[in-house]
């Protein structure tokens, strides 16, 4: 599946049944995911599957509050989110067969996203550098507090978030405070904005 794009749309006009306008927070944001799967349609002659492309949109909602926090509770700006000590776990696990084999899972996981994928997993990389694993592995790093909780490693990438139910283990890093709450605050901004 191929990674087209994606468009934000943040709703600022709606209302309730009885036709009050919703708060701000309560406003609609819609997350369009543009990509293309490749469906099978049949054989040729010697067996081989045959197949195209066909287009196709995700589509995710959510209120404005939970756009914001998504949008600006990232791990890059988390305090728990250790890329420093992510390299010695990927030391250790290269020093073992059951190590090696978890490390070529995940480079597997990488490489079954796509080759399209990949630069949006690795900010910044020269275009003859985007199909390189290991690049897009050194962007990884350790969370600390889910590490804790589980009792076992949990690795993520800067834009990742909290899973589901655990967003309070989100700490602002020292110095993204402003960043994490400017965020917050242009979403709701945008989302506070009244019709023309």
């Amino acid at each position: 599946m191929k990674n087209l794009g994606e468009t934000i749309s943040i709703g600022h006009g709606a209302r309730d049944e009885d036709g009050t306008r919703l708060e701000p927070e309560e406003q609609l944001v819609v997350r369009e995911f543009e990509s293309e799967a490749d469906i099978n349609v049949g054989a040729d002659h010697e067996g081989t599957p045959t197949g195209q492309s066909i287009p196709l949109t995700i589509t995710a909602e959510m209120p404005a509050h939970e756009a914001a926090d998504i949008f600006a509770k990232t791990c890059s700006r988390c305090a728990h989110h250790r890329p420093d000590l992510w390299p010695a776990w990927q030391r250790d696990f290269d020093r073992t067969k059951e190590g090696r084999e978890g490390m070529n899972r995940l480079r597997a996981e990488i490489l079954s996203r796509g080759a399209d994928q990949i630069p949006s997993m690795i900010n910044g990389l020269d275009e003859e550098d985007i199909h390189d694993v290991e690049h897009a592995l050194s962007r990884f790093g350790v969370c600390v507090a889910l590490s804790e909780m589980s009792g076992n490693p949990i690795f993520s990438l800067p834009e990742s978030t909290c899973p589901e139910g655990q967003e309070d283990l989100f700490r602002p890093r020292s110095g993204a405070r402003r960043a994490v709450d400017g965020i917050r605050d242009r979403v709701l901004h945008l989302a506070s904005k009244k019709l023309r």
